[in-house]
């Protein structure tokens, strides 16, 4: 066999395979039912809510900004990685920064966390009052030194959707 027939045949085989892994990968990862979508960004793989508009954020901290083109308030927002010795210490980072930038930032009731033994996901919801009145959740996922964000915000967003968010967030 040629070195070029055994390059096709190669490149072919890792084509097929690559295609075969990336649909068991999207059977294997469902997303959640109704006007929501599953995408990756990064090594995130999340629920977003379908038709929301996608482009970069405009802070140093995160990268990928989803916004509801119906309503500017509704914001998702990831961060790939995080500079911190675990997950609570990067949500801390993240309220911190927050705090600097927005008027009437305040935590609203107790952090939670979920833990499969490797990767932790840990939640804190909040409330601002500017420039928009409204509620949003902050979750950080962490697995060994890799750590990731995830702020999903806005002034109509449903406790529902906040828990769609949450229980679809996955680090890859």
């Amino acid at each position: 066999m040629t070195i070029q027939r055994r390059r096709v045949l190669l490149t072919a085989s890792t084509a097929g395979a690559a295609a075969l892994l990336a649909s068991c990968s999207l059977t294997k990862h469902p997303g959640p039912e109704g006007d929501w979508e599953r995408l990756e960004d990064g090594d995130l793989l999340l629920a977003v809510p379908k038709d929301w508009d996608q482009s970069v954020a405009q802070s140093s901290i995160w990268g990928t900004k989803w916004t509801d083109p119906s309503d500017k308030s509704a914001v998702l927002m990831t961060a790939q990685s995080v500079e911190a010795k675990d997950g609570y210490q990067a949500l801390d980072l993240a309220m911190n920064a927050a705090r600097a930038v927005t008027r009437g930032y305040q935590p609203v009731g107790s952090r939670t966390a979920i833990t499969n033994g490797s990767i932790i996901l840990a939640q804190q919801q909040y409330q601002i009052t500017w420039p928009y009145q409204k509620k949003g959740s902050l979750w950080a996922i962490s697995r060994d030194s890799k750590i990731c964000l995830v702020d999903f915000s806005g002034a109509k967003i449903t406790d529902k959707q906040i828990s769609t968010v949450g229980q679809w967030i996955e680090l890859r």
